[in-house]
């Protein structure tokens, strides 16, 4: 089964700076690959990513934007060169296909696959992506097979503006799997079709063994482990009063050194080394959907805080898939002890493999048929 099958995947892809962007792109090319799928992701680089076309087609306004993020990636490759370093290296486990360097080479020489496939993340998140359409797959030919697997749009309510190009592009789909029941309601909406699934983010689909020997060990000493998109000092205080009430360091990953923050910032580390300080903590503070995603299958002490309201809805769907609710908080205002916010492994593995194989069993169908 599946050894004929040429499948490309867009997606979230060679992330220099995203620990669930790189390794989600990883780890749906990876299970594709284990059922022997002749596989690869689709090497996008859109014009906001590479934001080197700055010509006089191009207005004002958004010639300023491209240059901001044009200084901002040369800013932080200047900070950060061990960790792009790593990302990079991390990304060379993945099989690519020739290089798109702008949306419009994309659909002047589209790849040609068997089937074509939307990944997971918030491919379909139009304020993420900026130029939904080529996640929307609309440069794939006519009759040619489209699925999605756990795509996310990434916010409860589509923008009207977007309505109509999300409904044609989408009734094309020979099957649709989505990450949250939000994303579900809006397709169901949309294209008033009854077979959207929502399924696990891929990361969840492959072993946690597999994880376990990817990952690196970084740190000896009992710590806990902060990761966070949005790392207010508030929210810094906060972990660092955590820490020391269950008389643990504290460690940071991911954020650059902030004043007043008795802690230890490891900005410099990749992919797996970001796995061995979630392996190695002892617990595990975040506000990240895959944060919480592997503080789950590789540690289990963990607890989750919203800051951000447009992220809230896929961390809360993942936690009550699994019964997890209780490692949600909020507030940043009473300290806890680490122990209470200990999983049951047995049940989360129970849980995680009923719910896995609903998972591939869904995708290696939608594949299949």
């Amino acid at each position: 089964m599946g050894s004929k099958k040429y499948i490309g995947i867009i997606t979230f892809q060679k992330s220099i700076f995203s620990y669930g962007a790189a390794l989600q792109a990883y780890a749906i090319y990876r299970f594709l690959q284990s059922h022997s799928y002749n596989v690869e992701l689709i090497d996008l680089c859109t014009e906001y990513r590479l934001s080197l076309k700055i010509g006089k087609k191009y207005p004002i306004f958004t010639r300023r934007y491209h240059l901001s993020i044009l200084k901002g990636l040369i800013i932080y490759h200047l900070l950060h060169p061990l960790k792009i370093i790593r990302f990079r290296s991390f990304n060379n486990r993945i099989k690519y296909s020739k290089r798109y360097r702008s949306i419009d080479d994309l659909y002047r020489d589209p790849p040609q696959y068997e089937i074509y496939c939307t990944g997971s993340d918030q491919s379909w998140n139009p304020k993420l992506v900026r130029e939904p359409k080529p996640y929307l797959l609309t440069f794939v030919k006519e009759g040619a097979k489209c699925i999605s697997y756990g795509s996310s749009i990434g916010t409860e309510v589509l923008p009207k503006e977007y309505s109509s190009l999300y409904q044609e592009a989408l009734l094309k789909y020979a099957h649709i799997s989505v990450r949250e029941k939000s994303a579900k309601h809006i397709i169901q909406e949309l294209t008033s079709r009854s077979d959207i699934e929502v399924v696990l983010d891929p990361t969840m689909l492959l072993p946690v063994e597999h994880y376990l020997s990817i990952s690196k060990e970084v740190l000896k000493e009992r710590y806990m482990f902060c990761y966070f998109l949005n790392a207010s000092r508030g929210l810094l205080k906060y972990a660092q009063a955590i820490a020391k009430h269950n008389n643990l360091s504290l460690v940071i990953g991911g954020t650059s050194k902030i004043k007043g923050i008795n802690a230890k910032f490891l900005s410099e580390v990749g992919p797996c080394e970001w796995l061995g300080l979630i392996k190695g903590a002892a617990h595990i503070l975040t506000d990240s959907f895959h944060g919480t995603v592997f503080a789950m299958l590789l540690n289990g002490n963990f607890t989750t805080c919203i800051v951000d309201k447009e992220r809230a809805t896929r961390i809360i769907n993942l936690l009550e898939q699994f019964s997890l609710s209780c490692h949600l908080i909020s507030g940043f205002i009473d300290l806890y002890n680490i122990n209470d916010y200990m999983i049951n492994r047995e049940k989360f593995t129970e849980r995680l493999n009923r719910l896995r194989s609903i998972s591939e069993k869904y995708f290696i169908s939608a594949i299949e048929n």
